[in-house]
């Protein structure tokens, strides 16, 4: 299963803390910053034994172009 597409159970997490990241559409200027700033925070974010969950409503087939970008 690609990782864009994983199925993910938040109950099965209890032991590691999460920050949930909500975002409208790929290549967009809004999602861009956020990304940028999960990014640039993600070795913090990984120190403090934390997930960083992306989550956005669009199919897997959308996911494509950015993917492979």
């Amino acid at each position: 299963m690609r990782p864009y597409s994983k199925k993910h159970n938040l109950s099965n997490d209890q032991r590691q803390w999460g920050i949930l990241f909500f975002y409208p559409k790929d290549i967009t200027p809004r999602r861009s910053i956020e990304a940028c700033n999960n990014r640039s925070n993600f070795s913090i974010i990984t120190v403090m034994n934390t997930q960083l969950l992306g989550i956005n409503t669009d199919d897997e087939e959308s996911h494509v172009p950015f993917v492979n970008k």
